[in-house]
């Protein structure tokens, strides 16, 4: 069972199994009485530190999608998947979840739900999900979740909603993400899954578009050199957070050590397109 296998501190471990004479077992998984993200965020209003619980998020996923031996594809990210445990967040629901290996059960359910899914999985019926199409949904989610309401929320007809994704149109710029988070989600948005950015690629922007203020072309820079330089490292499922930027690897134990770590590489990259090198007293 794919979620058996996933230890993560932002991913909703897997406690059993119960079987009650359906066809497929009953997962049994952990109570948040926080509930999910969505439902959170629209009761506390706690908007303050978005930011960071989408860098808990894609934190899981990266790891869900450099899984080893086969990356394992989640297929129904949206913030109603997305737990918080004591301010926390844990990706769950893996039901549309596989290893690209193995084929999903048959269903009459498509894989992903409407207004998050990606455009080859409403223009081909038969395309299975895909890292791509969980960047795309993932995108989709961070709409959701700054905004407080569903991707292509200004359209009601879900029907209608299908065309406007298969044309390539994409959701108004809403008032609640800047020109930066914006340049990101275009990246996740692109119609063409091959030029879309990898989960680690935006897990890279988004921690450190915490610590650091950027511009959208700082976004676009940054994204265009971590796809021309991808890191191809096969990382021990134990290493939880991996440092995923170009020639690294480094290991780490936790989010917050592994962001000032990519903030000291960020620095370094922006001093050497500056010509200007910044000085550290060590390498963190």
């Amino acid at each position: 069972m794919v979620c058996s296998q996933l230890k993560h501190p932002h991913i909703v471990p897997l406690c059993g199994v119960y079987f009650d004479g359906r066809d497929y077992p009953c997962l049994v998984m952990p109570y948040y009485a926080d509930g999910d993200l969505d439902c959170y965020l629209n009761r506390t209003q706690a908007r303050a530190n978005i930011l960071e619980l989408v860098h808990e998020a894609v934190s899981g996923l990266e790891y869900m999608h450099n899984f080893s031996p086969y990356p394992i594809i989640h297929g129904d990210i949206k913030g109603q998947n997305m737990f918080v445990d004591n301010g926390h967040i844990r990706v769950a629901d893996f039901g549309a979840s596989k290893l690209p290996e193995i084929p999903l059960p048959t269903s009459s359910c498509t894989p992903g739900t409407l207004r998050w899914m990606s455009p080859e999985l409403h223009c081909d019926e038969n395309h299975k999900p895909t890292t791509a199409s969980d960047v795309w949904a993932f995108g989709m989610t961070i709409l959701q979740v700054f905004t407080g309401r569903n991707p292509y929320d200004h359209i009601k007809n879900n029907s209608a909603t299908v065309m406007e994704v298969v044309k390539g149109k994409l959701p108004p710029q809403p008032p609640e993400i800047d020109g930066v988070m914006w340049t990101l989600l275009k990246r996740c948005f692109s119609y063409d899954p091959t030029r879309r950015p990898r989960m680690e690629a935006v897990s890279i922007v988004l921690n450190i578009m915490i610590s650091e203020q950027l511009t959208p072309k700082d976004v676009n820079d940054l994204m265009d050199y971590i796809s021309m330089n991808p890191l191809r490292h096969q990382f021990p499922t134990s290493c939880k957070f991996p440092c995923y930027w170009p020639g690294c690897g480094v290991p780490f134990d936790t989010l917050v050590t592994r962001r000032g770590h990519l903030v000291w590489h960020w620095r370094w990259w922006v001093g050497i397109r500056r010509q200007v090198v910044p000085h550290f007293s060590s390498y963190p």
